[in-house]
């Protein structure tokens, strides 16, 4: 199997691969890209914020499912 990666004068990156290849195997390398490619711009949190979130979300699902098994 050979990969050839390009840059085309729109700026867009072209993988071509040739030979015998899973799809299955493409498909999730495309999806990972595709993660990365929308996670580029996020900023870096520490473990902390990232708690205080998780804490949050779950407390607001908690009281929006008490209010609605109170209904």
């Amino acid at each position: 199997m050979s990969i050839t990666i390009k840059q085309n004068s729109k700026k867009e990156t072209v993988i071509t691969i040739s030979g015998k290849v899973d799809a299955n195997a493409v498909e999730q390398a495309t999806r990972y890209l595709r993660y990365l490619e929308l996670t580029a711009d996020f900023k870096k949190v520490s473990q902390v914020q990232a708690d205080e979130l998780s804490r949050s979300v779950k407390r607001a699902m908690a009281s929006k499912r008490r209010k609605r098994l109170a209904s």
